[in-house]
This record gives structure tokens, sequence and C-alpha cells, in this order.
């Protein structure tokens, strides 16, 4: 394991591991997804995608929700696919804008402390070979939080699903929260951390009911 810059690196990563990660700064790098094709392909993607086009869509607007802009800097989520071989998408979210920098490459803003959830799949044609699923929360702070390749800057992890069984029970979860008329995105993080622990631990995942999502809200409106 490398460290340097007081950041720590992490070459490869289980859903296992990431609740048993010590950080020894304050914040450490996760990599979705080891050799993907983003890193054998680095000339396909180019550096600019958060540079040049990318400057003007992050200057303040008047859609900024109150307090959000003294808050922290937006999160930038990149997006991208390319037929047969890559798609990184977001399953849900709610960005304050998305920026398109290319017919098959966008990204995804997002205000401090949003939650989000992305899925990274590598194919070979038709057939997925890789998955990974990491359920985000934008940073507003500089502790407890991770480098994840494709997104700038660090974000807090709430949940990570690696394999394709691992990330359809996640997928299968997020549906039914959806489907009792709740957005995913404003689910209490607690939850997340929850789901991811139980994930680890091989035991069913936790329901999320109407009544604990009430609870939740009624508990932010007090705080």
């Amino acid at each position: 394991m490398a460290r340097g810059g007081g950041t720590q690196r992490l070459s490869t990563m289980t859903t296992g591991e990431l609740s048993n990660t010590s950080p020894s700064g304050p914040c450490e790098r996760i990599r979705a997804l080891p050799r993907t094709y983003l890193e054998r392909n680095p000339g396909r993607i180019g550096g600019a995608a958060m540079s040049a086009g990318l400057q003007a869509a992050v200057a303040p607007h008047p859609g900024l929700p109150l307090g959000a802009g003294a808050a922290g800097p937006l999160t930038r989520v990149r997006l991208l696919r390319i037929a047969g071989k890559l798609d990184v998408r977001l399953r849900f979210g709610r960005p304050l804008r998305i920026v398109r920098l290319a017919p098959h490459r966008r990204v995804a803003l997002f205000v401090p402390i949003a939650v989000f959830c992305r899925i990274q799949r590598e194919l070979d044609g038709e057939r997925v070979t890789r998955s990974d699923l990491l359920i985000l929360m934008a940073s507003a702070a500089q502790t407890g939080i991770k480098i994840v390749d494709g997104i700038t800057p660090a974000v807090h992890v709430l949940a990570h699903a690696s394999g394709e069984v691992p990330v359809n029970l996640v997928l299968q979860q997020i549906g039914v929260i959806a489907a009792q008329g709740i957005d995913p995105a404003a689910v209490a993080p607690a939850y997340w951390r929850t789901l991811h622990n139980r994930l680890s631990a091989g035991m069913a995942l936790p329901d999320y009911s109407p009544e604990r999502h009430a609870g939740y809200l009624a508990n932010r409106v007090v705080r």
C-alpha cells in the first residue's frame, strides 16, 4: 500500500474491506475497478474533461441552494459511455446540473452533502465483465473522505458493492425504496451505511419504510 502526501492509496478494495479501512490521513483513495478501461486507455478520456469547458459550468449561479456555495465546492462526477466497453452512470441523485462535454462524456455537478449513486460497468461487447456501485455523499468537510477515480473533490463513501451479485442486490433494494415513493437520494445516510455493513457480512439487507423516512425527515427539521 503506497502512501504519499498524507493520502492513502488503495489499488483494490472489496466490499468488506471498505468498512475495515482506517485512514492514516485526512482522506483515502478508492479505485473502484482495478486496471479499468479508463486506466488502459487514458487517451480516450482526456484530462480536459474537468477543465476549460467545465469552468464556466461550476461558477456560482442563481440555481445554487441557499448556503451551498459557502459550504464547499461542487462535486464533479464523470459519466461515460463507450459502447461495448464501458458504462459509468448515475442510478440516483439530484445533480445541480449535468454538463455535456462530448457525445459519450458528461459531468454531473452536486452541491455539498448531496447523496448519489454511481454505477460503473466494464463490458466485453454485451457481456458485463466488472461491476461496481458506490453510494456517495458530496463532501462539505475534509475529514472521513475518500478519493474516488472520476470524482472531484474527495467524497464520503456510504456504501460500496463490487461484483454483479452484490451490485444487483443493492439495485433491487434501491428499487424497493423508490417503489414506496421515496427518493433514494433523500434516504437517511445512516441507512446506506447499515446496508453496506449488512452486505459485507452476507446478511439480508435492511428495510427502509416510509415511517422510518418520515422520522428521519422530522429529525432533520428539529435539528
